[in-house]
């Protein structure tokens, strides 16, 4: 319930934890095989039926927009879900009105760290080979299923890990797995204090690339795999999606205000930096035909035409970067 407020996808939940309860349920009727009706309706009653129920109430109590209009507004929000717009991307060089099937499994290669990647594999490696059968399917399943509902349904693929975001925890259950079966498989104490501590290193280390390089902008983060940032760059992917950079341009333009500017993007972006306290109210935003400069983020799937001639022969005034790649930038529109 909790997680159906912030995001439609955990709708998908019901799906996993509607098959652990019916393996729960033949365990039972294979170990009590009498009276299979009655316990059939106890089971689904007890562990299933507070599933179909709990949640919904939740959902409806805790988000106050619903109060006035339940069943109306429900529909509304679903119809909105449902006939979602297309999301054009910037993938591999190619701008996609719609991503293909292998654009969630990519994206997670490239933006998990190696360390959590390898470590993942050969903890999913162990973790076939090992006894606990129902639980190793259980947290494969997890990792598999919202990677597969967003690349082989009809479901839009952009915005890079957002819309697979459940399969992520499971991610890190199996990266745990693999490095613990790594350290136990040096068998000496000795061995195995010095494995945890090189673990230990080799996890901080991973953190620092990972978290601590591109702060703020997490959502630009790529890994080595595909050479960081610059690398997805060059290699043709869409490196911001948010307008987490806008926030550094605010001193710039605070001292540049005395022309207008066009926020390419969409003027709800704009709107984001007026609401900015520290925005100067001498900065003023238009559109294409009553600015000089325009603000462009390194989106380049969402580009039009207009758009990316402003690319081609305006000229670069100002850039916020993560390392040499740069996330928004400000041009000199051509006269």
């Amino acid at each position: 319930g909790l997680a159906l407020l912030p995001k439609l996808n955990a709708f998908f939940l019901w799906i996993p934890l509607g098959v652990i309860w019916l393996l729960h349920l033949k365990d039972e009727l294979d170990m009590f095989p009498s009276g299979r009706g009655k316990r059939i309706v106890n089971s689904f009653t007890k562990n299933f039926l507070p599933l179909i129920i709990i949640p919904p109430l939740v959902f409806i109590a805790l988000w106050p927009w619903l109060w006035v209009d339940p069943i109306g507004r429900i529909g509304e929000y679903m119809t909105f879900h449902l006939r979602h717009f297309d999301v054009p991307i910037f993938y591999l060089g190619q701008v996609y009105r719609k991503g293909p099937w292998h654009y969630p499994f990519v994206m997670l290669a490239l933006t998990t760290p190696p360390l959590v990647l390898a470590a993942s594999v050969w903890g999913g490696v162990r973790l076939w080979k090992s006894e606990f059968r129902r639980a190793n399917l259980h947290v494969l399943f997890n990792i598999f299923f919202p990677l597969a509902i967003v690349g082989f349904s009809p479901a839009p693929k952009y915005d890079g890990v957002r819309l697979f975001l459940p399969a992520l925890p499971y991610l890190a259950i199996l990266a745990g797995y693999g490095l613990s079966e790594a350290i136990s498989s040096l068998r000496k104490p000795v061995l195995m204090r010095v494995g945890a501590f090189a673990v230990a290193i080799a996890i901080v280390l991973a953190a620092h690339q990972a978290l601590w390089r591109p702060a703020p902008h997490h959502f630009a983060y790529f890994n080595s795999l595909v050479g960081g940032t610059e690398g997805a760059h060059h290699a043709g992917f869409d490196i911001e999606y948010w307008g987490s950079s806008y926030k550094q341009l605010l001193p710039w333009l605070n001292k540049n205000s005395e022309t207008r500017y066009w926020v390419a993007l969409g003027m709800i972006n704009a709107g984001l930096l007026k609401a900015e306290k520290t925005l100067s109210p001498k900065v003023h935003f238009g559109g294409p035909k009553n600015s000089t400069r325009m603000i462009l983020m390194n989106r380049p799937g969402m580009y039009n035409a207009q758009m990316r001639l402003a690319e081609q022969s305006g000229k670069p005034l100002y850039s916020v970067f993560l390392g040499t790649t740069p996330l928004v930038t400000v041009y000199e529109l051509p006269r």
